[in-house]
């Protein structure tokens, strides 16, 4: 897991950090070269797609509700998915939507944003304190692309209060009949629990 340390903002200050993960699904396989990237809008889900790769993201939160990989459900659905460890559904103004149309670029590439504006309300409380900044989610796949972009967008305006992040990462709860083993090195390489071993208690 990959995580983004984060400072305390002073009181006066404006910053915004972003972080971008790469998720690899697979080895590269041939197809069509011709084949565009599409977003479409299905109720509460953002779905990009293409000539491999069917990602869903919910729109309120900016979960990572299904990524497929030429078919194969990579997360492990449910309540299991990939999400950010801050998320913006709970701010003061919610907005979401395109933020690179593929219709203008011939399909060569597509991105949607879920963005909450804090208006100086706490987005989310931490241990020491609370979250008071806008939070911006962004997701992006390419034409050639095999995997998912994905990065968070923190801002930290003039006139807001104080705030801490402490931490912030992406994590993704795959899928346990495809991705049953760890290998880091000859003393980490062994099956891994599987979600209903870790909620049982096995």
């Amino acid at each position: 897991m990959i995580s983004l340390f984060v400072a305390l903002f002073p009181k006066r200050s404006s910053l915004a950090l972003s972080a971008i993960f790469f998720l690899i699904l697979a080895v590269a396989r041939t197809a069509p070269a011709q084949q565009a990237v599409q977003v479409t809008q299905h109720g509460e889900v953002w779905v990009l797609k293409n000539a491999w790769v069917r990602a869903e993201v919910d729109r309120r939160s900016g979960d990572l509700i299904s990524l497929k990989y030429n078919d194969m459900e990579m997360v492990a659905g449910g309540r299991d998915h990939g999400y950010w460890e801050q998320n913006p559904s709970q701010a003061a103004k919610l907005t979401d939507g395109i933020s690179i149309d593929p219709a203008s670029n011939q399909g060569e590439r597509g991105e949607v944003f879920i963005r909450g504006l804090a208006n100086g309300h706490p987005l989310a409380s931490t241990s020491s304190g609370s979250m008071i900044c806008d939070l911006e989610i962004r997701y992006s796949l390419g034409r050639q692309d095999h995997g998912l972009y994905t990065w968070a967008i923190f801002s930290h305006h003039n006139g807001y209060p104080k705030t801490e992040i402490g931490e912030s990462r992406f994590a993704i709860k795959l899928n346990g009949g495809i991705f049953d083993w760890l290998s880091v090195d000859p003393q980490k390489n062994f099956l891994v629990p599987s979600g209903a071993d870790w909620k049982s208690g096995r």
